[in-house]
């Protein structure tokens, strides 16, 4: 990524505050393609949405879509997700034990 563009697209990441999801795939696999077409279908309801892998070994996609689009995504598919600070989304002060606290809980839910 060219650096002038790093904050920008930061900026642009957490305009949402939404969850962010990550899928990776190796290009021109059945995982690929599955995802390719996925994209396709849901690009239009996309707020963020970046490819950070070189595309010729390997595709790093992250992005949030709605509930249900992420639902047509195989677990096994899904190598992460990150739920960004409260505060983005009220655009307010940042309330990091909040935050940490939220965290924590989805932590313990999961277990």
């Amino acid at each position: 990524m060219n650096p002038d563009e790093f904050w920008p697209n930061q900026l642009k990441k957490n305009e949402s505050g939404s969850a962010k999801y990550f899928v990776d795939t190796e290009p021109e696999t059945p995982e690929d393609e599955f995802m390719g077409k996925w994209i396709e279908k849901w690009h239009e309801h996309f707020s963020y949405f970046d490819n950070t892998g070189c595309g010729c070994c390997i595709n790093m996609y992250e992005f949030d879509a709605p509930p249900e689009a992420v639902a047509e995504i195989p677990v096994q598919f899904i190598t992460g997700r990150v739920e960004l600070n409260p505060s983005i989304r009220r655009k307010t002060q940042s309330s990091f034990k909040e935050f940490n606290h939220k965290i924590a809980k989805q932590n313990d839910e999961s277990r």
